[in-house]
């Protein structure tokens, strides 16, 4: 795993998505955004603009041993 990145739902509220709560295990702060464009243009757009707001998280490491 390289690692992960992290979008605040108010990021995603901005470009006027839904954030609806998802918690899975391990992360309880996990949601899924809903309210995509059909068209795939347009979501190519957003996603770009959500990875601008992302941050990335690199994996812990794991000791050799």
């Amino acid at each position: 795993m390289y690692g992960r990145a992290d979008i605040n739902v108010v990021d995603a509220m901005d470009l006027k998505f839904e954030g609806h709560p998802h918690p899975v295990i391990g992360n309880p702060n996990h949601a899924n955004v809903v309210g995509w464009p059909p068209d795939k243009p347009a979501q190519k757009i957003i996603a770009m603009e959500l990875a601008a707001a992302a941050i990335f998280v690199s994996p812990p490491r794991i000791a050799e041993g």
